[in-house]
């Protein structure tokens, strides 16, 4: 089974498992209820200004709405 690992969850045949921090974020406010896809140029646009994780967070789940 292939494998990658990151810092803030694991990919397992094409799924992401939260890291714990967001799961705790899950458990207290719910799934996503509205999700709106961040771009690369949106990413790109706050590197450095806003925490990697964070923008790990966009990368991975987008924005939403809780």
């Amino acid at each position: 089974m292939d494998r990658s690992v990151d810092k803030l969850g694991v990919e397992l045949r094409g799924h992401t498992v939260r890291d714990e921090d967001f799961e705790c974020f899950i458990r207290v406010m719910g799934e996503a209820t509205s999700h709106r896809q961040a771009l690369g140029f949106h990413i790109a646009k706050y590197r450095g200004i806003l925490p990697d994780a964070l923008l790990t967070y966009w990368q991975k789940e987008g924005w939403c709405g809780y």
